[in-house]
């Protein structure tokens, strides 16, 4: 039985209400949280790509004026997550 219906709906209603952070920088953090906990154990198979295997990386950097726009408060919300 799964606990959240739809997982990144889920973080991006609990960060909204702990944090200042525009929701865009919430989504992204959020699916880097996603793509570090899946790390390489999940992958969509050569046959379905036409050659080459697609494992789930994200690299996310967040760009908006120094000290404005919460980016840090946006990552450390995934990052207290994973660790």
């Amino acid at each position: 039985m799964r606990k959240c219906e739809n997982w990144l709906k889920t973080y991006l209603s609990w960060t909204l209400t702990r944090t200042e952070s525009p929701e865009s920088y919430l989504l992204f953090s959020g699916l880097f949280c996603i793509s570090a906990a899946l790390r390489r154990n999940v992958y969509i198979p050569k046959h379905y790509l036409g050659g080459w295997t697609c494992y789930p990386h994200i690299y996310a950097v967040l760009v908006g004026p120094a000290g404005e726009v919460r980016k840090t408060t946006a990552m450390n919300q995934a990052i207290e997550l994973l660790v």
